[in-house]
């Protein structure tokens, strides 16, 4: 698809979403082969439940005194960067990925929440990724199975 579409569109729109400046018109970008952290997949993801509308992320949103008073509100910058249909078959397609694809695993583990989203994992299955437009944020979880033969999940708030 990338080849048909031209890898400089892909990665066009993979800028506009938010991704690394590193990102090249290669093949490569078809599969995804590029760095990403895991901050600037959730950046990119959130555009398709936002309807097609980027939001810049923040770490603060909102900052009170002990009393409740509102001292400082963040503002997000927004900015539309994809079709809102497009968005909505993005939304579709994640979802059933969550259903019956690489994420299908989270649903059998008791997760019923409305979401959609894909799992990368890394070669050496170091670190897992789930990234989703409904995710308030992108999880990622550490596996330190070779070293500990445990599974120790990052926490995510």
């Amino acid at each position: 698809m990338g080849e048909v579409v031209g890898f400089d569109k892909v990665v066009a729109a993979a800028k506009e979403a938010g991704l690394n400046e590193g990102i090249q018109p290669t093949p490569a970008v078809a599969l995804g082969a590029y760095q990403v952290s895991p901050l600037k997949i959730a950046e990119a993801y959130t555009m398709f439940a936002n309807g097609g509308v980027r939001v810049q992320p923040s770490f603060v949103s909102e900052v009170r005194d002990q009393s409740g008073t509102l001292l400082y509100h963040h503002q997000p910058e927004t900015r539309r960067v994809l079709d809102p249909r497009v968005a909505f078959l993005m939304v579709d397609l994640l979802q059933e990925v969550m259903r019956s694809g690489t994420a299908a695993g989270v649903r059998s583990r008791g997760f019923k929440l409305p979401a959609g989203g894909v799992v990368r994992v890394d070669v050496d299955k170091a670190s897992e990724l789930l990234a989703g437009p409904e995710c308030s944020s992108t999880i990622a979880s550490s596996y330190f199975y070779r070293r500990h033969r445990t599974h120790r999940p990052m926490r995510a708030t």
